[in-house]
C-alpha cells in the first residue's frame, strides 16, 4: 500500500506506483469518487480520458469504424452525465 502526506495547502504527491498504474502524465485530469461501504470510506480515482487523445491517429487505422467512434463518444457523454 502506498502512502503520501497532505500539506498545509491540501496538496499531496501521487505515489509512483499509482502514477504508473494510471499511466499519468503532467496535465492529466483525475476523477474522484467517494464510496461508503460497511462503515468505511473508499476513494476511487480514475484518469479522465481525453477524447482527442483517444481518437488521435485513429483515422489511418482501417479497423476504426464509425460505429466504434460513435460508441466511444456515447461512453464519454455518459461519463460526463454521471459527474
Amino acid at each position: 500500500m502506498s502512502k503520501s502526506s497532505v500539506s498545509s495547502k491540501w496538496l499531496t504527491t501521487i505515489p509512483q506506483e499509482i502514477r504508473k498504474a494510471l499511466k499519468l502524465k503532467i496535465g492529466d485530469k483525475l476523477k474522484w469518487k467517494i464510496i461508503k461501504k460497511s462503515g468505511k470510506i473508499i476513494v476511487q480515482v480514475e484518469k479522465e480520458i481525453d477524447p482527442y487523445e483517444a481518437l488521435k491517429g485513429k483515422r489511418n487505422d482501417p479497423e476504426t469504424t464509425y460505429e466504434k467512434v460513435e460508441h466511444l463518444a456515447d461512453k464519454i457523454i455518459l461519463n460526463l452525465k454521471e459527474e
